[in-house]
Parts: C-alpha cells; structure tokens; sequence
C-alpha cells in the first residue's frame, strides 16, 4: 500500500512547516504545492513557504494554477501511481493516534473512492479557543487518485461521471483539527481576501472592524454569523501534542 499526502499552501509558512513536521515518517511522498497567486483577489508577496517545503525534505512545486481544483487535480495527476492520496491543508492537523486509524483503515479497507474525517474541530486565533458549535460539513480527507477528481474547492466526483459520490460516502473516526482562523490580522484579511469564494463572503470589512478586531477571551459575541452554525468561540485547547508541532 502507498500512501501520498498533498497540501496546498500560498503564504502559510508557519502552519505548513507543522504540517509537514504532522506527517514525516509516517507516509510514502508528501507533495506540497505552493501558489505564487491566489485563488482570488490581489497577490501578496511571497512568504517563505516554499522554501521551508524544500529545506524540510518534501516534494514542492511552485506554481500559478487559476483556482483550487486545478491546483488539487494537478497534485493528484503527480500522486496517480498511488493507492490513496491524504487531502492536507497546510493549516490542517491531526494526532498520532488518529493518524494511526487513518493509515490502518486505508491498509485494511477492501476500497474506497473517497473518505471522510467523523469530526472537524476549528480553532479560533489561538490554539486555545474553538468555534462553538463547529463546522457541520466535512471536507474530504482520502482520495483514490484513479478514481476522482476535483470539481469545486475540496469537492469531487467520479471521474467518469457515471456514479456520484454521495453514493458512497465513507466517514473515519478520527478528527480534523482545523487551524483556519489561527492567524495574525494581517494573515487573515490576507487568507479571507485569498478563497476561490470569498467574492460569496459578504461584509468582511464590517466583519473585520466588528467581530474579529473586537473578539476578546470571554466574549459572548457571534464570531461566525454565515451559515447555519451560528458559531461562538469557547476556550477549549488543542491536543499538546499538536501544539507541539510549532515548537
């Protein structure tokens, strides 16, 4: 069994070396593929997230793909000999423990196109605090390479079209710790300004000036208003052992 984890990564310097740190030893290839631009918005000048990739012994591309399918399709057309591809955001953790389920599901399941984590925990400008209650969708964890591609963000499909996906969908019982709003105020007006769908996300400059600027530890106020979670942060740490990860 060969087993490739692909991250992608624009200007994310500080959570890509952890993710890379996450996984060593543990699987075949990692492929880290580093944007010059973003998915949309303006480009900013480039961190040093490739170079970290390179020093820390992985596979790393830099290049300018148009949104974030291409770019995913593209790492699993370089992953294709492989029997599963891990979907590794570079801001995207998890424990050995639950790295250890994940890597014996995929040697001991007969197949499966695509599989999910059970649980997604998100955190909230620090390791200490989460969004409450967290995120509802899951995003997609393990891929056949031969079997799917990249259709929309972290969505896919078959490959022929023949079947869709949600037919046959396969959760793990491990959890995703999600470092999406652990970021500088520079890094996040960077990262919202950066999503293939931020041109969908309205009012971030209200959000900016009203939620993220005047969140303190303790604050009762919505932090994440859109969609159907209603999200509040509560103090609640990450596993030392991933907090770790950035010593």
């Amino acid at each position: 069994m060969h087993i490739g984890v692909l991250t992608l990564c624009y200007n994310d310097e500080k959570n890509l070396k952890a993710c890379i740190k996450n996984w060593q030893g543990l699987i075949d290839k990692h492929l880290v593929l580093v944007s010059e631009k973003p998915w949309h918005g303006p480009e900013y000048e480039l961190d040093n997230s490739y170079k970290i990739a390179i020093e820390m012994g992985v596979d790393a591309v830099l290049g300018r793909w148009q949104n974030e399918a291409e770019q995913r399709n593209w790492g699993l057309a370089y992953l294709y000999n492989y029997d599963y591809v891990l979907i590794i955001d570079s801001d995207e953790f998890f424990t050995r423990k639950d790295q250890e389920i994940i890597l014996k599901f995929l040697n001991e399941t007969s197949w499966v196109p695509v599989a999910y984590p059970k649980n997604t925990i998100v955190y909230w400008k620090t390791p200490d605090y989460v969004l409450s209650p967290t995120d509802i969708a899951r995003l997609i964890l393990v891929v056949d390479p031969k079997s799917v591609l990249f259709k929309f963000a972290r969505n896919a499909d078959y490959i022929n079209g023949s079947t869709k996906l949600i037919d046959h969908i396969t959760y793990v019982n491990i959890t995703s710790h999600h470092f999406s709003y652990v970021r500088t105020d520079k890094q996040i007006l960077q990262k919202l300004t950066s999503y293939e769908h931020s041109n969908t996300l309205n009012n971030l400059d209200i959000w900016y000036e009203n939620v993220w600027s005047k969140w303190k530890p303790g604050s009762d106020i919505l932090v994440r208003s859109q969609g159907i979670e209603k999200s509040r942060a509560i103090y609640s740490p990450a596993p030392l052992e991933i907090q770790q990860l950035f010593e």
